[in-house]
C-alpha cells in the first residue's frame, strides 16, 4: 500500500499496489480488501519532531491494526 501509486512504483517486482494512508482510516479497507496477512515497514517522515514522529507511527499502526480487525 502507498499514499502514490507513482512514489511506489519501484516497488513493482511482483507486488500488487494499493493506494491508501495509514493516517486516513477510510483508504484502509479498500486497500486491505481480499489481502489476508499484512506486513508493515511504515515509519514517519524524518522531517517531524521526535513527539509528532511518534504520535504520528502510534496513530498509523492503529489505524491498522483496526482495519484488520475489520477484515475478520
Amino acid at each position: 500500500m502507498v499514499r502514490s501509486t507513482a512514489q511506489g512504483s519501484s516497488c513493482r517486482n511482483g507486488c500488487e499496489l494499493n493506494r491508501g494512508d495509514l493516517l486516513e482510516p477510510a483508504s484502509l479497507d479498500y486497500a486491505l480488501e481480499g489481502h489476508r496477512r499484512v506486513t508493515t515497514a511504515a515509519t514517519a517522515r524524518a522531517q517531524l519532531t521526535t513527539t509528532a514522529s511518534t504520535r504520528s507511527n502510534w496513530s498509523a499502526k492503529l489505524n491498522l491494526i483496526n482495519a484488520c480487525g475489520r477484515r475478520r
